[in-house]
C-alpha cells in the first residue's frame, strides 16, 4: 500500500470501532509497514486520533526479514531468476502497479538478457 492507502485504511479502521474512538483506548496494528511509508504517514490526522481517544496507538510494524541465503549450511542456492523474482514480490511500489504484471516483465527481460547473452560472440582472445 501507498502511504495515502494505507492512511485511508487506517482512518477507515478507527470509523469501524463501535461508538467511535472519542473516550476510548485504541490501539491498531498495521503490518508490512516498511519504515519509509510510515514516515509519510498523515501526522496530523494520527494527532487528531490521539486527541480524541483517551488513548491511541498506532502500532506499525516492519516486514519480516527472511534470509534467502546463510553461510556455511547445506543447500541450494537461489538462481538469479528466483532472486529477481523474490524481489518484485517484496519491493514497494503505488497501488496503481500490476504486481504480477510487473514480476512477469521482470522475468521476461531477465530471459531476453539471457538468450542475448548466450548468442553473443566470444571476443578473440577470451578462450586464450
Amino acid at each position: 500500500m501507498s502511504a495515502a492507502d494505507l492512511d485511508s485504511a487506517i482512518q477507515a479502521g478507527a470509523e469501524r470501532v463501535s461508538g467511535g474512538v472519542d473516550d476510548k483506548i485504541v490501539r491498531q496494528v498495521v503490518r508490512d509497514v516498511p519504515r519509509h511509508i510510515a514516515r509519510e504517514l498523515d501526522h496530523k490526522a494520527l494527532r487528531e486520533l490521539k486527541r480524541r481517544a483517551l488513548h491511541y496507538h498506532l502500532d506499525t510494524r516492519r516486514p519480516e526479514v527472511i534470509r534467502s541465503s546463510a553461510s556455511g549450511g547445506p543447500g541450494r542456492r537461489p538462481s538469479l531468476a528466483d532472486t529477481v523474482r523474490e524481489h518484485l514480490q517484496r519491493r514497494v511500489m503505488t497501488s496503481d502497479i500490476d504486481r504480477d504484471r510487473l514480476v512477469s516483465l521482470g522475468l521476461d527481460y531477465l530471459r531476453e538478457a539471457e538468450t542475448i547473452e548466450s548468442n553473443a560472440p566470444v571476443a578473440a582472445g577470451a578462450l586464450e
